[in-house]
């Protein structure tokens, strides 16, 4: 199992170049459980309007990117309640993450599973956490 942020799928699906250069990350995500906190597909989902309000892609093709999701076997992890959101936020706050970003981190803690990002703050959260990074460092 691993987890995978946001914006590292969505480099995946939209085949962008930071991803496209480490083939381990490429290569190895169709072949994974992949595990995800609960907000992951409004995040997606808002990435991919970001991008069509950009015009790198357009609207129609949103439907097609997202068909591509169907490779990937993803599980996403049930909301945290209320009174989990204090616990989460500062986690957040000792890691200098959004909450959002921590919730990642967290759940490959939580699930002693690797976590896919490219977001460098992440990423040092991980290494001190003694979280396996994806791609390795």
């Amino acid at each position: 199992m691993i987890v995978v942020d946001a914006s590292l799928m969505v480099a995946w699906l939209l085949q962008e170049d930071d991803v496209l250069i480490v083939p381990e990350v490429c290569q190895s995500l169709p072949e994974q459980d992949i595990f995800v906190p609960s907000h992951w597909p409004i995040e997606v989902a808002n990435a991919l309007l970001t991008n069509v309000r950009r015009r790198r892609i357009t609207i129609d093709k949103v439907d097609s990117i997202l068909d591509a999701l169907g490779i990937f076997r993803i599980m996403i992890d049930t909301p945290i309640t209320i009174d989990q959101m204090s616990d989460l936020t500062h986690f957040a706050a000792s890691q200098k993450l959004t909450v959002y970003d921590a919730s990642y981190v967290h759940l490959a803690f939580e699930e002693n599973a690797p976590l896919a990002t490219l977001d460098q703050d992440m990423r040092q959260a991980a290494r001190q956490l003694n979280i396996a990074l994806v791609p390795g460092d």
